[in-house]
């Protein structure tokens, strides 16, 4: 067994009850088997008292809620089993939030999820590139099913490489998307055609043009394309341009991200749970309403580069997220090999807080300039109101289905 941790992971520290987005607030909170066992095996009142604040959702063994939060919350603030000395009786996601460990096989990842707030805190002001370090066994909250070992060294070795491109930073990001998109695209064709002996033969390198105007990226791959080439090295036909116009910072078009707002991100009752996520969809509204869709996404995107502009620091960490994203999301391609649909949710997380922070920007009344807390408070709404909901994830991919794909 191997387990490797993030660096991240050695720096953070909970803030206890001074945390201003408590974690034990707006989850449905999974009990596992074995806090299950421990619960129905605990006698007298205490177990009673615990058993009747559990009820089953979607197949799974949950607490009722108290007011949008968990009903062992105590006055402090604070989990009332950890407080008692009882850390056993804490679920496993709780021990170990904001930690997520996935299994892959006899591999084991822990990395830090950034709905909390310490975590996007602590991300915010260190955007840097995943480093793994070796950490100590940890019990998984998902172990992800395959016996496919050659497979898994293939999503290892090709995340290095997907990495190894983000971190050029003389690339700007919209072409690393566009790039990468291809990349994976031909890679992802190759899988589901059970051609996996020909992965190896795919060059990242071939993907982006050889030449440090990387600006003008755009015009040469569509001049490639309509000479009968892509302008990567690969013959037109193979593969298609993910936006067939000049690599933009809406990789997404702005209309794909509109449905997935206002038709799946602002759902029922976000007011209540995630009043400032509410907020932000209201001037987004507001902002984007009267903007043309033959140049909005153009617009977008000169608008976040502006906004990096008074930013400093801003273009790094949102590299470092889309870095994050990759490492967190690509070996989840480990169970059903589409590394295609990880990929682009690692570009869509990213766009997204982008889109956010820009509206932030334009309504906070602070001249475009936002502080490193309220972009961590974003990352962590961001992370909260998209990333960790799986009903939603599945609406989005189905929206990135029916209207990019």
């Amino acid at each position: 067994m191997c387990t490797k941790e993030i660096s991240l992971c050695k720096n953070f520290h909970c803030l206890g009850p001074d945390c201003p987005r408590n974690c034990c607030k707006g989850w449905h909170i999974p009990v596992d088997e074995a806090t299950m066992a421990r619960y129905l095996d605990l006698p007298g009142e205490e177990g009673r008292r615990i058993r009747i604040h559990l009820t089953k959702r979607k197949g799974l063994y949950v607490y009722r809620r108290i007011f949008g939060a968990c009903p062992f919350l105590n006055s402090d603030r604070l989990c009332q089993f950890q407080a008692n000395g009882n850390p056993e009786l804490m679920p496993l996601v709780c021990r170990y939030y904001p930690r997520e460990i996935m299994r892959y096989s006899d591999y084991t990842e822990i990395t830090l999820t950034l709905s909390c707030i310490a975590a996007a805190r602590l991300f915010v002001n260190h955007p840097e590139r995943m480093a793994w370090a070796d950490a100590p066994e940890a019990e998984p909250f998902w172990d992800v099913a395959n016996e496919d070992a050659d497979f898994l060294a293939f999503l290892c070795a090709d995340r290095e490489k997907i990495q190894d491109v983000i971190w050029q930073e003389d690339i700007p990001l919209e072409c690393v998307w566009s790039g990468l998109y291809r990349y994976v695209e031909r890679e992802h064709g190759l899988i589901m055609e059970n051609r996996l002996t020909e992965l190896s033969e795919v060059d990242i390198r071939d993907f982006f043009p050889q030449t440090n105007e990387m600006n003008a990226a755009g015009e040469r791959m569509s001049a490639g394309k309509a000479e009968g080439e892509t302008g990567s090295g690969i013959s037109a036909g193979e593969t298609e341009e993910p936006l067939n116009r000049k690599p933009t910072l809406a990789f997404f078009p702005i209309t794909v991200l509109d449905r997935m707002i206002l038709n799946h991100i602002d759902y029922g009752l976000l007011l209540v749970r995630e009043p400032k996520a509410a907020s932000l969809i209201m001037k987004y509204n507001h902002l984007f309403k009267n903007l043309y869709v033959d140049t909005a996404d153009r617009e977008f995107s000169d608008a976040v580069h502006e906004m990096q502009a008074k930013n400093p620091g801003m273009e790094k960490k949102y590299r470092a997220y889309f870095s994050y994203n990759i490492g967190q999301l690509y070996l989840k391609a480990y169970e059903n090999y589409f590394i295609l649909r990880q990929f682009l949710f690692a570009v869509l997380y990213t766009e997204l807080y982008m889109l956010f922070e820009l509206v932030a920007a334009k309504t906070d009344g602070t001249g475009g300039v936002l502080s490193d807390e309220r972009q961590a408070e974003i990352l962590a709404l961001t992370e909260t109101c998209v990333r960790h909901n799986p009903d939603m994830t599945k609406n989005l991919f189905n929206v990135i289905r029916q209207d990019f794909l």
